[in-house]
C-alpha cells in the first residue's frame, strides 16, 4: 500500500507540474480513500484547487487559501516541516497582499490630488 501511494502522489504531482488540476485532485482524492490522513494528498489538492504547481507557488497567490479545508488537513496532518512551509507561504501571501493594498492606495490617492 506505502508503494502505490508513493506512485499515486508522484503521478498526481507530476498532473500538478503539467496544469492538469483536475486529474491531480482526482488522484489525490484515491489515495485519501484509504488514507484519509495522508497530509501530502490534501497539500496536492490544496495547490490544484488554488491552480498552483507547487506549495512555494502559494507565496504568490491570494492569502485566501488558509481557509480552505485542504490546508487546513494539510497543516493538521502534515509533520512539522510542511506545517512549516505552509505558515511561511501563508505569511508570503499575507505580505504580498498587504504590498498591493497599499499600491493601490497610494495610486487612488494621487487620482484625486
Amino acid at each position: 500500500m506505502i508503494k502505490e501511494t508513493i506512485s499515486k502522489l508522484k503521478k498526481g504531482y507530476d498532473e500538478l507540474e503539467s496544469r492538469n488540476f483536475q486529474k491531480a485532485c482526482e488522484i489525490f482524492g484515491e489515495i485519501l480513500e484509504y488514507d484519509s490522513k495522508n497530509a501530502q494528498a490534501y497539500l496536492g489538492i490544496l495547490l490544484a484547487e488554488t491552480r498552483v504547481s507547487n506549495v512555494s507557488q502559494l507565496g504568490d497567490s491570494s492569502p485566501g487559501f488558509s481557509e480552505n479545508k485542504n490546508f487546513k488537513k494539510a497543516k493538521e496532518y502534515g509533520d512539522k516541516d510542511l506545517v512549516y512551509a505552509l505558515d511561511h507561504y501563508l505569511k508570503k501571501a499575507q505580505k504580498l497582499q498587504k504590498e498591493k493594498e497599499l499600491q493601490a492606495q497610494e495610486i487612488s490617492q494621487r487620482l484625486e490630488s
